[in-house]
């Protein structure tokens, strides 16, 4: 990850706050990584290896009693399939690894935050710090993009089984031997797919982990929070959502979910009060840090200012190429390419939207 241009320019403790927040998480993003990669090789030594070495001992049984020999049969040969798919059922293993790690997680990050923001006030803020059972909860009870994280490893576990049969159900039909279904499985794409999805859940499970843990202890301390910051990611591969949302900010009741959609990077900072409006006498904070808290929001690049001074082929990557012509030509504002509800709008829908936008748009 390169460096973000908005670091290293903090004017007051928002500044310093958020400068924080986007250092931390080039950290987030490193873990998320290990994780990421963690899970997969659980994936590959403890369910591949065992369904390649289930599969070498029964498909040719199972081949043998075929589809067409009647209901009976076509039920014995289901529970077969069964039986041999069963070490699926180890990605609740692999969620409940998962689920302890993201609680470790989610603890650092909150005495992390705590510490960081009564370092940079210079003072003690007394923060109230929500209960360990209460982050617990937030981490798995609270669903993120639609799902908790048991609703995703139930999701998860079901298409690898739905896959893996179907495979099984055409090597038998087509007449495949062992080997021929052991390499489909391992290089056509189906363990690529399983691990791709599992990837995406990890990695969106630990943003959501971060900014829901940060976000419990700001609403137990919203007694100094005026508001939140939302803050993405500058680059290329930021989504429209984020793109859109990036530099806005939200009353305390009006925040969006975080993650936004699988895989999103961006974070949520809080705008405190200021000491003024904290009711804390200047005269007991030391003088280095007397004039930074002063309730401003930070000042910093946003994801709009900085695309415009992106080289086009970068626009073209973050964009599409319609859409980049059109923001360059200043037709759309890249919070005009998502509708209110947060949904990605299609050149289609800009067209009807603006249809003299699109007159003599190259293509």
């Amino acid at each position: 990850m390169s460096k973000d241009p908005r670091l290293g320019k903090s004017k007051n403790f928002n500044d310093a706050v958020q400068d924080r927040i986007i250092r931390h998480s080039f950290y987030i993003e490193s873990y998320k990584g290990k994780q990421a990669k963690d899970a997969i090789e659980f994936i590959d030594d403890e369910i591949l290896n065992t369904l390649e070495a289930n599969l070498a001992l029964r498909y040719e049984r199972i081949k043998a009693v075929g589809f067409d020999r009647g209901v009976e049969t076509t039920r014995r040969l289901e529970r077969q399939i069964a039986e041999l798919t069963a070490v699926i059922d180890k990605y609740d293993q692999l969620q409940r690894n998962l689920q302890l790690e993201l609680f470790d997680f989610g603890y650092n990050e909150l005495d992390w935050t705590v510490q960081m923001m009564n370092n940079e006030a210079g003072i003690n803020l007394n923060m109230t710090t929500p209960a360990a059972e209460q982050i617990r909860q937030a981490i798995i009870g609270k669903p993120f993009t639609g799902e908790t994280l048991e609703g995703w490893f139930t999701s998860l576990k079901q298409s690898a089984r739905d896959r893996f049969t179907r495979e099984i159900n055409r090597g038998v039909v087509e007449g495949r031997t062992t080997d021929q279904i052991i390499r489909a499985i391992r290089y056509e794409g189906y363990m690529d797919t399983t691990r791709r999805q599992t990837a995406t859940v990890v990695r969106t499970a630990i943003n959501h982990t971060a900014n829901e843990t940060r976000m419990q202890l700001f609403k137990q301390n919203e007694d100094i929070i005026k508001g939140y910051k939302w803050v993405a990611t500058l680059d290329s591969r930021t989504s429209a959502i984020c793109a859109s949302r990036d530099g806005r900010i939200y009353q305390p009741d009006r925040v969006p979910a975080l993650p936004a959609h699988p895989n999103c990077r961006s974070a949520i900072t809080a705008i405190t009060k200021s000491y003024r409006e904290l009711g804390v006498p200047t005269d007991e904070i030391p003088r280095t840090t007397r004039s930074s808290m002063n309730g401003q929001v930070p000042e910093d690049l946003t994801y709009s200012d900085w695309l415009k001074n992106q080289p086009t082929s970068v626009q073209n990557d973050a964009l599409g190429v319609t859409k980049a012509k059109l923001f360059r030509k200043g037709e759309f504002k890249i919070s005009q390419f998502v509708s209110r509800r947060g949904k990605e709008l299609s050149l289609a829908d800009l067209r009807a939207k603006d249809p003299a936008a699109f007159v003599n748009l190259e293509e």
